[in-house]
């Protein structure tokens, strides 16, 4: 059986394009692997190589580009087709390749379903249909993967002209502007790993990223193997209240009931404003494979993602296959979401636990404290770490006889308190180095300075760590 085709439509194509330019606004979709017949494939690369050198697509040009005889070639000439009959030739091109690449399609996923190729697990093989069937669509509705650097260049004028007009990163905001403004943003494709040792913030950190771009219009899944959806609202409504002034609640009071009715209410009207824009799986133990196919099912129900947060590496359902050390598995599963960001062409941010840095005057963590982990830093575009040094000294509390010395522990525990550090060790296209920002650990806020709190610093003595 033949497989779907329109050459009669392909030589009118060609025919047109031979004939004159003024058609070209009709035909720029059109690639070679688009038509049926070999040579006809041919003939379009040719005309697409004349023509990315500004010249048109003449019979002479033709003959002599040697992309076919020259009395095919006189043949496809007389073939020419005009508008509006010429939009119906490229329908039916686009219309027949989209047939042919579907039973190609078809018949790979029969092989695969019947383990033809080897045993895969039914859900990959549907994922990979999704993906599949997704750059099908977009190849036959004129997206073309192809970029011109003439054309990049020129798009990058206008996107720098724009960043800079409106004051804002190039790349998806964090939402921090401190980090933003050191950092650049994220931008679509990019792994960003948010790194750091138990208790440091960086689940602190990559909620507030996440709600910061819901927020502000974006749509994002937050992967939280870690806590319920339940345990992310309660932050994110003690962080909303704290922001905008009117509650400063810790989450662990929400939790604990021990919450007085007037706040209870201000968090009420706050609730009230939470984004639909973020959705959180709390599924625990998820491979590389499950994070996207869940995150093609947020991006039906969203019509599109801006970002995807996975807490975090070390806690997803690594396998290992025999012979195989698991830093060799973690890699893969660190390329599979450096993957997952280039397929939904948005930023993948990826949380990693580290091992506490004992034996170590300066706990600061170092690209180094990665390198046992895979291939983390060599898939990641950005690494930030998060370093709280006040978790340290407050577990370091000298001798109360010594009262000046306590007194000193006590000044520097204050001072310390709501500071951490966001480390940039990695940004391939910006700079690396330290930023200080702000953290209210208490309600899990975090930001640039306590001076971008809407209704000002609300004073409260908070029970634990020393004020």
């Amino acid at each position: 059986m033949t497989a779907p085709n329109r050459v009669e439509a392909e030589a009118g194509i060609i025919g047109a394009a031979i004939y004159s330019d003024e058609f070209w606004h009709l035909l720029d979709a059109l690639r070679p692997e688009h038509f049926f017949d070999l040579r006809h494939a041919r003939i379009w690369d040719a005309i697409l190589s004349l023509r990315a050198r500004n010249m048109s697509a003449t019979e002479p040009a033709l003959i002599e580009a040697r992309c076919a005889p020259a009395e095919y070639i006189a043949e496809m000439a007389e073939s020419a087709v005009f508008p509006p009959e010429l939009a119906d030739c490229v329908k039916m091109v686009m219309d027949t390749f989209q047939r042919r690449e579907l039973i190609r399609l078809c018949e790979e996923l029969k092989t695969r379903a019947v383990g033809g190729d080897g045993y895969t697990e039914p859900a990959e093989i549907l994922a990979d249909a999704e993906a599949s069937l997704s750059k099908l669509s977009r190849s036959c509705n004129g997206v073309d993967v192809w970029q011109g650097m003439d054309g990049v260049a020129y798009d990058l004028i206008h996107n720098l002209r724009d960043a800079i007009a409106n004051n804002r990163p190039r790349g998806l905001p964090t939402g921090i502007l401190r980090l933003d403004t050191f950092m650049g943003g994220m931008r679509p494709g990019d792994l960003v790993i948010v790194a750091g040792a138990s208790s440091m913030g960086k689940t602190s950190l990559a909620r507030n990223i996440a709600y910061n771009v819901a927020r502000f219009g974006g749509k994002v899944a937050f992967f939280s193997q870690e806590m319920s959806e339940e345990q992310i609202g309660l932050r994110t409504l003690a962080a909303e209240g704290r922001r905008e002034g009117v509650a400063n609640v810790p989450y662990r009071d929400l939790d604990n009931l021990t919450v007085i009715p007037r706040d209870l209410d201000a968090l009420e009207e706050v609730a009230k404003g939470v984004t639909a824009r973020m959705m959180v799986d709390p599924s625990a133990g998820l491979s590389a494979l499950d994070v996207r196919i869940r995150s093609r099912a947020a991006e039906k129900r969203f019509g599109g993602l801006d970002l995807i947060v996975v807490d975090y590496l070390q806690i997803m359902a690594i396998e290992t296959s025999r012979g195989e050390n698991f830093a060799r598995a973690v890699g893969k599963t660190t390329s599979a979401m450096k993957a997952l960001a280039k397929e939904f062409g948005c930023p993948v941010v990826l949380l990693s636990q580290l091992s506490r840095l004992k034996g170590r005057e300066d706990k600061r963590p170092t690209l180094d404290d990665l390198r046992d982990s895979g291939a983390i830093e060599q898939d990641a575009d950005k690494v930030i770490f998060v370093y709280r040094e006040h978790y340290y000294v407050s577990r370091a509390e000298p001798d109360f006889q010594d009262q000046e010395e306590h007194y000193e522990w006590q000044k520097k525990c204050r001072a310390l308190k709501n500071k951490v550090e966001g480390i940039v060790a990695k940004n391939r296209m910006g700079r690396t180095g330290s930023v200080e920002l702000w953290i209210d650990i208490e309600t899990d806020l975090v930001l640039s300075d306590a001076s971008e709190l809407t209704g000002g610093e609300v004073i409260k003595m908070y029970r634990g760590a020393p004020e």
